[in-house]
Parts: structure tokens; sequence; C-alpha cells
């Protein structure tokens, strides 16, 4: 019991924990988000699909037979 200013300083020693952990969290949270790129200015870009032309299909076909040819003769 007690009047409402002691019934505050009992609860001092329960704030300071929690007080310390929220702004742990708060500086852990702008880490992440800085590492993300959320503080850049400008427009965010976005990923684009690459086309593949019959060319690398060509090249993709010459490098599986080489390692063929190499596994084959090694």
């Amino acid at each position: 019991s007690g009047g409402p200013i002691s019934r505050i300083k009992a609860r001092i020693p329960m704030l300071v924990p929690f007080l310390v952990a929220t702004i742990r969290s708060g500086y852990e949270l702008s880490t992440a988000l800085s590492a993300r790129g959320f503080d850049e200015p400008g427009p965010r870009t976005s990923i684009t699909t690459v086309e593949h032309s019959p060319i690398d299909f060509g090249v993709y076909l010459l490098a599986i037979g080489v390692v063929i040819g190499t596994a084959v003769f090694l």
C-alpha cells in the first residue's frame, strides 16, 4: 500500500530493464532496416528478368560438351 508516489517509486526497478530492452530492440531494428536499404533516398529498383537468346543456349551446350568431353578423356 502507500501513497501514489511510493507505489511509482516501487515500480521503477521494473521499468529500467523494460526501457533498456526497448531501446536495444529499436537499435537492432534500425540497423536491420539500414542494412536493407530503407534509409536510401530515391525510388526503389526492381528485378528485371533476363531473356535468353539462341546464342546463350549454344554457349550452354558448348560448355556442357566441354565438361563431358573432359570427363571422358580424363
